[in-house]
């Protein structure tokens, strides 16, 4: 299993992850430089939020394959989260 983490918006422990989902869980962290609710406010960033995202699935399905299982770690951003479940479904499944 393959576990985003998505640090956009504030910062999430790998602690909190393995906690959660065990250690057998690999993490890929989505950080954004600056955490903050502002962080994504235009279309543009959405736009470019989304091409890094359909880049990193991408990149994890040549690592574990096209039927890896996603669980995705909290999402604050609704602009995000909309993304999110956009790009996973279009590469894997989510769990």
């Amino acid at each position: 299993m393959v576990a985003p983490k998505l640090s956009i918006s504030n910062e999430i422990s790998a602690a909190d992850v393995t906690q959660a989902l065990g250690s057998e869980a690999s993490i890929w962290e989505f950080r954004n430089s600056s955490l903050g609710a502002g962080t994504v406010r235009h279309d543009d960033d959405i736009r470019r939020f989304r091409e890094f995202a359909w880049r990193t699935f991408d990149k994890i399905q040549n690592e574990y394959g096209r039927d890896v299982d996603l669980s995705l770690c909290p999402i604050k951003l609704v602009s995000c989260s909309g993304e999110i479940v956009r790009v996973s479904l279009r590469t894997s499944r989510l769990h």
